[in-house]
Order: C-alpha cells, then sequence, then structure tokens
C-alpha cells in the first residue's frame, strides 16, 4: 500500500520527497500515490521537497497536480517555506507556478518577511522582482527590515533600503531598525543606517535608545560607532538608567572605560538610588567595581533610596572578590546601616555568607553592633542556620 502512513502521518511518498529521491517518487505516482495527503503536522509531500531545496522532485510533483497553495496545519504555505529556508530555486519555480507572495501567516508574516528575517538576499531580490510588499508588518508592526536589522543581515537591509523600506518606522513598541541592530551588536547595520539618516534620539517604549541598547549588551565597537555620530550618553531609560548604569548592571569594563573617557557621569543614579558601582557589586562585577573606583572623587559608600550601599549589595549576595574591591583602600565604612539597621555582615551573616563576613571582620567591621531590624547577629546566623558562622560569631 503505497499511501500507507507512519504514526507520524508520514507517507512513503513524504518520505522520499523529503530525502529527494526523484526515482522513488517517480515509481510511486506512477503507483498513485496520493500528492494531497499530508503527514500529521500538515506537511504535504510538496512541502517536505521544496523544506530541502528538491527542485526537480518540486517539478515532478507539480507535473501531477501538486497544488502549491496548500497549507501545514500552521497555515504556512510552500512559498513562505521556500523563502524561509533561502531556496531561491525552489521560490522561482513556485512563483512561475502561479504561488501567491501576499499570502500571510502567523501573525502577518509574508514571504518577504521570512526572507528578509533569514537573511536570504537573493530570495527577497526575487520577492521584490515580483511585486512583493515591503511595508507588511507582522503582528506587533515589525516590518521585513527591522527583522533583517535584528538578525545582522546587511546585505537585506541594503536591498530593502534601496527598495524604499523606510527606516525610520517603528513597530509598536518602539524598536526602530538602528536600535534592534545595536542592541544585537550587527555593528555593519548599524553603520549603513546611520549613513542613510538612521535617527540615534529615537527611543523603545522603555525609553531605551541605541547607545543604551548597545552598552547594556556589551557592543562596545557599536558604542564607540554611536558616540562618533553624536550619541547622547546622559539621555536616561524609563528605569532611569544612563549607558553606563546599564553596561554597569551587566559587567561590560570595555563599554564602560568607552563611555568614561566621554565624559559619562558615574556618580547618576537610577531611579531606586542605585549608582554603576552599586549594580556592578550587587551583580559581582569585580574588575568593574575596581575600575570605577579608581574614578577620581567617586563616593562608593553613596546608598540607594533604602540606605542601602554597593559593600551591603555585594555582601548580600555573597560577591567576595567584589566585597573586597571595595573594602581594599579604605574608602568605604562597612558599618553604614541601611532603613532598617542592617550593616554589610548582618548581609553576609543573614545569608550564609561566611567568607564575606570573615573579610567584614578583618576589614573593621563592628561584630558587636546590633544587627537589622532588632535582631542581633546571632540571631541571623542561627536563622541562617550556618554552623561555620555561629562559631565565627562566638
Amino acid at each position: 500500500n503505497v499511501n500507507e502512513t507512519s504514526t507520524l502521518g508520514r507517507s512513503p511518498l513524504g518520505i522520499a520527497c523529503a530525502k529527494g529521491s526523484i526515482e522513488v517518487v517517480d515509481l510511486m505516482l506512477q503507483n498513485r500515490a496520493d500528492i494531497t495527503v499530508g503527514d500529521n503536522q500538515g506537511v504535504t509531500p510538496i512541502i517536505a521537497a521544496l523544506s530541502n531545496g528538491h527542485v526537480e522532485v518540486i517539478k515532478l510533483l507539480l507535473a501531477n497536480g501538486a497544488d502549491i497553495t496548500v497549507a501545514n496545519n500552521q497555515g504556512v504555505t510552500p512559498v513562505l517555506v521556500a523563502s524561509l529556508s533561502g531556496h531561491v530555486a525552489v521560490v522561482k519555480l513556485l512563483l512561475e507556478n502561479g504561488a501567491d507572495i501576499t499570502a500571510a501567516v502567523g501573525g502577518g508574516v509574508t514571504p518577504v518577511f521570512a526572507a528578509s528575517f533569514g537573511g536570504h538576499v537573493e530570495v527577497v531580490k526575487l520577492l521584490l522582482e515580483n511585486g512583493a510588499d515591503i511595508t507588511v508588518a507582522v503582528g506587533g508592526g515589525v516590518t521585513p527590515v527591522i527583522a533583517a536589522s535584528l538578525n545582522g543581515h546587511v546585505e537585506v537591509v541594503k536591498l530593502l533600503f534601496e527598495n524604499g523600506a523606510d527606516i525610520t518606522v517603528a513597530d509598536d513598541d518602539g524598536w526602530t531598525p538602528v536600535i534592534a541592530a545595536s542592541l544585537n551588536g550587527h555593528i555593519k547595520v548599524v553603520k549603513l543606517l546611520l549613513e542613510n539618516g538612521a535617527d540615534i534620539t529615537v527611543a523603545v517604549g522603555g525609553g531605551v535608545t541605541p547607545v543604551n541598547a548597545a552598552s547594556s549588551n556589551g557592543h562596545v565597537e557599536v558604542v564607540k560607532l554611536l558616540l562618533e555620530n553624536g550619541a547622547d550618553i546622559t539621555v536616561t531609560n524609563n528605569a532611569g538608567w544612563t549607558p553606563v548604569n546599564a553596561a554597569s548592571d551587566r559587567g561590560h569594563v570595555e563599554v564602560v572605560k568607552l563611555l568614561l573617557e566621554n565624559g559619562a557621569d558615574i556618580t547618576v543614579a537610577d531611579n531606586a538610588g542605585l549608582t554603576p558601582v552599586i549594580t556592578a557589586s550587587l551583580n559581582g562585577h569585580a574588575e568593574l567595581v575596581t575600575l570605577l573606583l579608581g574614578v577620581p572623587h567617586i563616593d562608593a559608600s553613596k546608598p540607594d533610596d533604602l540606605g542601602r550601599t554597593a559593600l551591603f549589595f555585594a555582601s548580600r549576595y555573597g560577591h567576595y572578590q567584589a566585597a573586597q574591591a571595595l573594602l581594599s583602600e579604605g574608602r568605604v565604612n562597612p558599618d553604614v546601616r541601611d532603613w532598617m539597621g542592617s550593616t554589610a555582615l548582618v548581609a553576609a551573616v543573614a545569608n550564609g555568607h561566611l567568607h564575606v563576613a570573615k573579610l567584614l571582620i578583618t576589614s573593621g567591621a563592628a561584630v558587636e553592633m546590633q544587627g537589622g531590624v532588632g535582631q542581633s547577629l546571632m540571631w541571623w546566623a542561627l536563622r541562617a542556620g550556618n554552623t561555620e558562622l555561629i562559631q565565627l560569631l562566638m
């Protein structure tokens, strides 16, 4: 039985088409194999063939009446599959046989969007020659040029721009092509967009500008390029982060160095009062903490809005090297209390960080001071259940 299927619904014809075995496909067609039956995912023999770029098999299927308008269970048509896979010869063949390049799936994904997303420049070129509309966006307002920029496909971005793509249009969240490219560090795309008038002052819904996005993800060369083109490093996002705050949070030392060379202010705190040295300490970025401590006039003891210092956070999360860097030159007072009365030592003890607690004590932290919220250090050690901490405090 040539139409017998497996538990996954795959027929012998579908399997042969996927493998590109044209002789087997021909034999099965001669024995009346059904070319309309799809597997459990709705993948018909022609979709199986074109997914793998088997042009001759597709020609044979078309000659035997295969329907190129039938989609799989997700609504994906053959031409969309071929476009996403980058099989230009297959796309050309489908277009010659009347494939509809306007048919969309999944919130508006058209063949030209799929090809742009995947970076298949020859497929995009072919679709444009056949009238593809590059202004159609998927759900959320993402256009082909935004998708190509996000994934770093510079040749596709260039082609789309040459064919009228608007690089100033943002998606529903405010993401423009240049912000998308900056976020992922695609310097060639960013450079191309800047050369063609991209606006680097526009921010996404969260207030993130291109330089903020690039700084957050550590793309130092993109940050440098944006600065050379006039990016403002004092602008904050909705959380109050400047680029140096964003870079410090992620521990991007080289980006912070570059921003400092360009006049970044490391005293600026975000909406919660967190300065760059606090966020670096909170996340255990010891090398960055050391770098920031080397900046003249830095106040490493400046607390956040709840009275918590950089040392408090390093101690709370057990970041020994960051705490060591903060204590190294005696510039940080280990006995500063937060709004609940807790010191860095309380934070270390309460969270069971023995090595940090030892470091604080050897650096002069007062053991006899009352702990946070009216509890003693010993109470916090007992609560943490750390016998070594209990012995240390005894």
